[in-house]
């Protein structure tokens, strides 16, 4: 997956202030009070990088101190192993599911064996993630059919070229990041047309 150069991270926070908003719960009027009042922006779209910021910061501040996806997260692993805990972390936060989720998932793959993420091994972890990878597309695929139809792959691959620069049209079904991210672009402008 390859995102334009002068994109990554102004979609990395508008998909942060989605997970938050998400996370807290937010209707959209308290999200667009919150656009409001600390972007001075009626849409996430229109922040520039200091409101993006902001609006982050304010969001993350009242965030409960023990968030349902941060429970029971292993922190005794080396720095090599943070990248599929990571992407297991990601994985969990876009499907709204706890880490016990993900440690179902490794007592299944390994029969009971093990019970802890912070037990398993890199091949057992690299398992749980291709495990939520599979998830991840076959729950945004379901999604994107009901909210842009049956050629809904063609339709969000043009969108992920248009608004998020993926190059390679082909590949959109195999990127749970991008179909969600399209999943929440769409939901947006959505909710910016009811306004």
């Amino acid at each position: 997956m390859m995102l334009s150069a002068k994109k990554p991270l102004r979609s990395r926070d508008l998909a942060r202030i989605h997970i938050l908003k998400a996370q807290l719960k937010l209707d959209d009027a308290a999200y667009r009070n919150v656009l409001w009042v600390h972007g001075r922006v009626e849409s996430s779209a229109d922040l520039d990088s200091h409101g993006r910021a902001a609006v982050i910061k304010h969001m993350e501040s009242h965030l409960p101190t023990a968030s349902v996806s941060r429970q029971n997260t292993p922190h005794n692993l080396s720095a090599r192993d943070r990248g599929e805990l990571q992407k297991i972390e990601a994985l969990l936060t876009d499907a709204d599911k706890p880490w016990a989720y993900a440690e179902a998932i490794l007592r299944t793959q390994t029969r009971g064996q093990k019970t802890r993420m912070a037990f398993a091994s890199s091949r057992e972890r690299v398992g749980v993630v291709a495990a939520l990878h599979r998830q991840a597309i076959k729950r945004l695929s379901a999604e994107l059919l009901l909210a842009l139809g049956e050629d809904w792959a063609r339709i969000g691959a043009g969108i992920a070229e248009r608004e998020f620069g993926l190059g390679d049209q082909r590949n959109f079904t195999a990127y749970p990041q991008m179909m969600s991210q399209v999943l929440r672009w769409h939901r947006e402008m959505q909710s910016q047309s009811r306004d």
